[in-house]
């Protein structure tokens, strides 16, 4: 798996790009050599110097040319093709039934797109340049200084085989760090989500063993990494040994004579990018994999468990369910949630409503003890919407990769947003628009609506908002809760709400959470 297309002119500018840098880098120290030499020999008046200081300057304008056309053709393409998979696959996860908390999930699935994203720039670049230039080296010392061609066949060949040696090195070394890091992030979550203040004042000591074999596999992917740059500067420096150890007499008085010996000691300068692409290469590698097998692998539309009875899609059954935040549970509650009129989770702040609402969308690990069952796709919404630094279009999008303009339109106007209408394409977030406490919650209700989900999770959506607007909401969430599972944390219960089914929080221990139709 590829995340964007090879395009040619990506790889030709930045072949480009570098054989200008290492021709700009052989001229400009052959042209110092030369003109000491000219003044040694009595020769500096006649010593044409316009032609190398303007065929220097020449390069130096053709590199930079080449830059930035590659980073137009290549960081502009790749970005769009990476906001495109990463979209997918969100989607997924939000979809996904699994015992993984999402967001854990969600997080694994950006490591890998960055690791697929890195991989066409850190590592197919940086191997066509190298390549690229061998071959053009090979080419000018057959043509120019056809006495040193097996010296360079012979350097060649050494550091193809080195830098295979280097990668099968390697391989099981990324693979370990990557592994061992992922289970200390684990291992450190779980220790702060679990433990008191009071324990960590003397560290996390008890994840002494999980850190030790991180560090222990960063140090050596790390030295292995040492031991190619090594390698590349000796290969480099026994090259330019052997050069003035065969040196053919019939070569003496070339002028052309340094650049070969130029050329291998600027080895660890411009071949050492391919060197460095090693690790992210088997870091896409094992990134494709994972990203291949979720693709492939079926998408789920719901979240079950426990109980295998039929129901429908906008309906949620509950046994004996609540979350778990380390040593904090919540209240166990056993019901039928259906839709037909909105659903309203009442308490005081910290009875527990946003982390039972958490837990009812996978966000949050649910009590293995209780059961959930669910036949429809679930949406939440959290209080702080989050909001891409992109433009509306695209941060409506997320939630419908396929809408058209009308449909975007549709969901803002469901919203209270249909003022923003005709700037779909303005610049929101971060160096844009910035939205208002109350516009995020609305964007976030543009974004429940378009998802076509069965099950609304709406955590706070009336706060901040005026009560002219609050109610304007509510009365549309309303009329949504006739086809729609709509279920609404709030400590402010509007009226333009009508008859909704209240599950207060705060009923007193050891009574059963009960619900109570309200008028």
């Amino acid at each position: 798996m590829r995340l964007m297309p090879r395009q040619p002119e990506v790889f030709i500018l930045a072949f480009v790009a570098a054989a200008t840098s290492l021709a700009l880098l052989l001229l400009s120290g052959w042209f110092i050599a030369a003109s000491a030499l000219a003044g040694l020999v009595g020769v500096a008046a006649t010593f044409n110097y316009v032609i190398p200081a303007a065929s220097i300057r020449l390069l130096a304008f053709t590199r930079i040319g080449a830059g930035y056309g590659f980073n137009y053709f290549a960081h502009e393409r790749l970005l769009d093709r990476l906001q495109f998979l990463r979209e997918q696959l969100f989607q997924r996860v939000l979809k996904a039934s699994t015992e993984t908390p999402k967001e854990d999930e969600a997080q694994k699935l950006d490591q890998h797109i960055n690791a697929l994203a890195n991989r066409t720039l850190s590592v197919w670049v940086p191997l066509a340049s190298g390549v690229g230039l061998a071959i053009a080296l090979l080419f000018v010392v057959d043509v120019y200084l056809p006495e040193w061609l097996p010296i360079a066949v012979g350097f060649g060949l050494l550091l193809g085989g080195f830098t295979v040696w280097q990668k099968r090195t390697l391989a099981p070394l990324v693979a370990a760090q990557l592994a061992t890091r992922a289970s200390y992030r684990a291992a450190l979550d779980e220790q702060l989500r679990n433990a008191s203040l009071w324990s960590l004042r003397d560290g996390c000591a008890g994840l002494a063993g999980e850190q030790s074999d991180w560090q222990s596999a960063q140090s050596a992917l790390r030295k292995q990494q040492d031991i190619g740059l090594r390698g590349l500067r000796g290969l480099s420096l026994l090259s330019v040994f052997a050069c003035f150890l065969w040196l053919p007499e019939s070569a003496l008085g070339n002028p052309l004579l340094l650049l070969l010996p130029l050329a291998l000691l600027a080895v660890p300068e411009w071949l050492s990018p391919l060197m460095r692409a090693l690790v992210p290469a088997e870091q896409a590698k094992l990134a494709a994999a994972a990203i291949a097998a979720d693709l492939s692998s079926p998408s789920p539309v719901s979240i079950t468990s426990g109980s295998q009875t039929t129901i429908s899609k906008s309906e949620v059954q509950l046994d004996n369910f609540t979350w778990r935040r380390g040593c904090r549970t919540g209240r166990p509650i056993t019901c039928t949630l259906r839709a037909g009129a909105p659903v309203v989770l009442t308490g005081s702040s910290g009875a527990g409503k946003s982390s039972l609402m958490l837990a009812l969308s996978g966000l949050l690990t649910a009590n293995e003890q209780g059961r959930m069952a669910s036949a429809g796709s679930i949406h939440y919404c959290a209080q702080q919407p989050y909001v891409l630094s992109a433009t509306l279009r695209e941060n409506l999008r997320i939630a419908d990769l396929g809408a058209g303009e009308s449909r975007l339109v549709a969901a803002l106007d469901f919203a209270g947003l249909g003022y923003l209408a005709a700037e779909l394409d303005i610049w929101i977030g971060e160096k844009g628009r910035v939205l208002s406490g109350g516009e995020r919650k609305r964007l976030g209700l543009a974004r429940a609506w378009l998802t076509g989900a069965e099950i609304w999770l709406l955590d706070e959506p009336f706060d901040g908002l005026d009560e002219k607007t609050a109610n304007i909401l509510a009365a549309r969430l309303r009329q949504q809760a006739t086809q729609t599972l709509v279920v609404i944390a709030s400590h402010r219960v509007m009226d333009a709400l009508g008859g909704h089914t209240v599950i207060n929080l705060d009923s007193p221990p050891g009574c059963p959470l009960s619900l109570a139709l309200q008028e």
